[in-house]
């Protein structure tokens, strides 16, 4: 909305990045909420929950943890390091992240099965 020039409905969450994109100065956020309400066609993935910081995505399954990358060295995201004693830390501190995350927007983990695929 804040690259379209409109300000937000009173009732909508959220922060306005529009200077950012643009090239103005403004304080960058932590990380960005990930949500993947619906599983995947072939139902290999249930919904899942993550975060993106400026160099990791981790997302994890309602129980576990399931993907963690390190964005810079691997850009193409093919080095899945969930699980990896050297990246036990790193996995915690974006897990709680996440956890943060999913408390302050009241997620209640909705799986929209009944939902088409795209």
């Amino acid at each position: 909305l804040g690259l379209a020039g409109h300000k937000p409905l009173r009732k909508m969450h959220g922060r306005d990045f529009s200077p950012l994109l643009t090239g103005q100065a403004g304080e960058e956020p932590e990380s960005a909420y990930l949500q993947s309400y619906t599983p995947t066609e072939q139902g290999q993935f249930a919904s899942w929950r993550g975060v993106r910081t400026k160099r990791h995505t981790y997302a994890r399954h309602e129980g576990r943890p399931w993907l963690l990358y390190d964005n810079e060295s691997d850009p193409y995201q093919l080095e899945n390091l969930v699980g990896r004693r050297e990246h036990s830390d790193l996995q915690a501190q974006l897990d709680a992240m996440t956890t943060g995350w999913f408390e302050r927007s009241q997620d209640a983990w909705v799986e929209l099965a009944d939902r088409p695929h795209r």
